[in-house]
């Protein structure tokens, strides 16, 4: 009995990495496929923020250590739940490349 578990282990942990890749996959898609569809419906600041972020391929938290904030805080920005103070706006210019026109312009 003990012989037979210890052939199945090997198979089982193949079996689990090949899952955990295929969830890994599939959560990255499906990340690529919400930021599109969030883009799709934002318009202002919200979606001039995200692009820039996602154009740099910059997670949330990347840019929150690189102003100072949370990445609660910079998602609260995205979602158009909330807008930086000014000093905060010009740090997310200079961490974006952007002007502060380009970041706050209104998007068709």
């Amino acid at each position: 009995m003990t012989m037979g578990h210890d052939q199945t282990r090997p198979q089982r942990n193949a079996h689990m990495l090949k899952t955990n890749t295929w969830a890994a996959k599939a959560a990255a898609v499906s990340s690529a496929t919400r930021n599109q569809t969030q883009l799709a419906r934002q318009t202002g600041f919200p979606r001039n923020l995200r692009a820039a972020r996602l154009s740099l391929t910059l997670t949330q938290s990347d840019l929150a250590a690189s102003v100072g904030v949370t990445k609660q805080t910079v998602s609260g920005w995205e979602c158009g739940a909330t807008v930086p103070p000014m000093r905060t706006m010009l740090d997310l210019c200079r961490a974006l490349n952007l002007t502060l026109d380009q970041l706050t312009k209104e998007t068709p």
